[in-house]
């Protein structure tokens, strides 16, 4: 589905729908990332996007941000 994007708009749409139809299914997943997270009290989710608007992890990151309250910092 990525071949296609070009613009962040593009990008949102596409990551809108990670967040509905994937995300949520992926409770075990992010729970393993808290539970390192809490061992290591950090942790870091890496990708070869440069800017995290047009990473799905962006979304990954906002759940755990609202969701668990922990800051997230994209370097």
């Amino acid at each position: 589905d990525r071949k296609e994007l070009s613009t962040l708009e593009s990008y949102n749409i596409l990551f809108d729908m990670y967040e509905k139809e994937i995300l949520h299914q992926s409770e075990v997943s992010i729970q393993k990332i808290i539970d390192e997270f809490k061992r290591q009290k950090r942790i870091v989710l890496t990708c070869f996007e440069k800017d995290p608007n047009y990473c799905h992890r962006s979304r990954i990151c906002k759940l755990i941000e609202v969701k668990y309250k922990i800051h997230i910092e994209h370097l």
